[in-house]
């Protein structure tokens, strides 16, 4: 049986969600209510972010371009969408944020057990409902260098199939099998982890020119690098 939190804890007025964090706290012996509460406010970040966003913060990372018409945008436009992929980098960071510290902040080792008790099980709703984002925060905060003093003081972590199950789960291709599964199910609002699509187009676009031709490979009729012309004379 879960014990009642013996703190509450108090968030900083930078927090962008700040008030919506500390209601979900009182809620928190209801996982399953705080998970649906996730997935409505993810749900509704997440599809206001244009699928454009996502090519034009990856080609900004990788110091590019996404090729003639993007160079046509305004400066505005292009804050914009950093802007909105910014907005759920930082959800991402704040939910993680709190549940590290919702546990790091309980006064005894019981408190901390039974909170980690409650996430997992919101956590694990997230994953069935399709809010795999909010998955994703919470293991992330589990995976937080501020917890290994938690984890080194308990000898049950082997015994948490939730924690064990979604560690491998997001990390692997049954992520994919679970994403393709829920989009599958029009009535799932589904919510997919960003940080999936903004690894896969960096893969794409590392290895391709703007002209989408592989790495060291010039495009047809195009001339030798002046120096080389010069080496070979």
């Amino acid at each position: 049986m879960l014990i009642e939190l013996e703190k509450r804890i108090p968030l900083t007025a930078q927090t962008l969600y700040c008030a919506e964090l500390e209601e979900l706290q009182e809620l928190l012996h209801f996982p399953e209510e705080v998970a649906l509460r996730l997935a409505d406010s993810e749900y509704q970040l997440f599809y206001q972010v244009p699928p454009i966003d996502y090519l034009r913060q990856v080609t900004a990372d990788l110091g590019g371009t996404t090729g003639t018409s993007e160079a046509n945008c305004s400066a505005q436009s292009s804050s914009t969408s950093k802007s909105s992929i910014g907005t759920l980098i930082k959800r991402f960071d704040e939910v993680s944020a709190w549940v590290t510290q919702l546990i790091i902040s309980q006064p005894t080792h019981d408190a901390r057990r039974a909170v980690v008790s409650c996430i997992l099980r919101v956590a694990l709703s997230s994953w069935n409902i399709g809010n795999f984002m909010g998955a994703m925060e919470i293991i992330a905060a589990f995976n937080s260098n501020k917890l290994k003093p938690f984890w080194l003081s308990i000898t049950e972590k082997d015994t948490l199939p939730i924690l064990n199950f979604l560690n491998a789960a997001l990390y692997s291709v049954e992520y994919d099998r679970a994403l393709s599964r829920a989009l599958a199910m029009a009535e799932c609002p589904v919510v997919p982890f960003f940080g999936a699509f903004l690894h896969e187009l960096r893969e794409i676009l590392a290895t391709r020119t703007p002209e989408g031709l592989p790495i060291g490979k010039p495009p047809k009729g195009a001339r030798p690098d002046q120096s080389q012309q010069r080496q070979v004379v």
